[in-house]
């Protein structure tokens, strides 16, 4: 459960190397990652 996931550490730090565990199959699939915010989380491009 990852808590600010709208924030800059979350964007620069969290998710990336969480997907990058993902990727390879390192995470059991049976891994849930649920994510909060109190805002929203811009749109790239957007």
């Amino acid at each position: 459960m990852i808590f600010g996931v709208a924030g800059d550490l979350a964007a620069q730090k969290l998710l990336p190397a969480l997907y990058n565990l993902a990727c390879p199959g390192r995470l059991p699939e049976s891994t849930r990652i649920v994510g909060f915010a109190q805002r929203e989380r811009p749109i790239a491009g957007a």
